[in-house]
């Protein structure tokens, strides 16, 4: 998630990674569907949502309790981290859509639980722009319009940055910033002790 201030201001700028976001997701449908992801939400829509494994993701999970600068992936999100899941389901006999129901909401909800911990208590959000796979999954969409209910939550699409080229577009402003010699790391949303110049420019002889 990166919180940016109305005035521009990039020291004031709040960025950080708020959980899972698709990979659990993915990484169930691929073992309980043999699917790469759950096309447009269709499976979480069919499940109900399941309490005892949303708490155990809340017991399990210690990255989200985790203050910025923070970073995580498929090394602490990955297989390990899945089979605590499917232990769980199976003992509780909770079924697949449900499984992949409550991993859904938990993702919208890792993303909530990050702005209201660490963004929200000294800045109020007046707009959230989703992007990245999870936009394109209505579930996940009108998740986070629940837990968001007091403020707009739209796409990139909706601002005519398609999720297609969102990455080349961002590649291609951090090479000219780096052609004009601007640094681009920001110290409070990496860690780092101060601003650099990102990227190498490499002459082809």
């Amino acid at each position: 998630i990166t919180f940016i201030p109305e005035d521009g201001d990039l020291t004031k700028v709040i960025a950080f990674d708020c959980g899972p976001g698709n990979m659990l997701i993915d990484q169930l449908m691929q073992r309980l569907y043999e699917k790469p992801f759950d096309k447009d939400g269709r499976i979480a829509k069919l499940g109900k949502f399941s309490e005892r494994i949303f708490i155990h993701l809340l017991k399990i999970d210690a990255f989200i309790k985790k203050k910025p600068p923070r970073s995580t992936g498929r090394e602490y999100y990955g297989k390990e981290f899945v089979l605590k899941i499917l232990r769980k389901s199976l003992r509780s006999r909770i079924q697949e859509p449900e499984i992949i129901h409550t991993v859904s909401k938990y993702t919208a909800y890792a993303i909530y639980d990050a702005y209201k911990h660490f963004i929200y208590p000294k800045h109020k959000a007046e707009l959230l722009i989703v992007g990245g796979g999870g936009s394109r999954n209505p579930f996940i969409m009108s998740s986070l319009a629940e837990y968001f209910n007091d403020i707009d939550v739209k796409t990139t699409g909706d601002f005519n940055l398609d999720e297609d080229y969102k990455e080349a577009i961002c590649f291609a402003v951090l090479a000219n910033e780096l052609i004009e010699g601007r640094p681009t790391n920001l110290p409070q949303v990496t860690g780092a002790e101060r601003q650099v110049l990102l990227g190498k420019i490499c002459p082809i002889q």
